[in-house]
């Protein structure tokens, strides 16, 4: 399993996309920042823009870190992040 930093700039991508951006993760094992409507068959959403605001994360580093160590728990092992 990748360490949760590199969920980094997934998450500053999402800060800066759509409001209907998602975390979207695949059972391949990747992940990528994409409009919710475009989630492949074998994707999921693992975190979401509008969580991001719901839940005031301020762009902090150590807001971010809380971020990514939530997700990567959840994701477990066995997943890669890709642009």
């Amino acid at each position: 399993m990748h360490a949760p930093s590199s969920l980094f700039g997934h998450l500053v991508a999402l800060m800066h996309a759509t409001g209907d951006a998602v975390v979207a993760v695949s059972a391949a094992g990747t992940a990528r920042v994409c409009p919710r409507a475009e989630l492949g068959a074998t994707e999921r959403e693992a975190y979401s823009r509008e969580l991001l605001l719901a839940e005031g994360v301020v762009p902090t580093p150590a807001a971010l870190h809380d971020v990514m160590a939530r997700i990567a728990a959840e994701l477990g092992d066995g997943w890669d992040l890709v642009a």
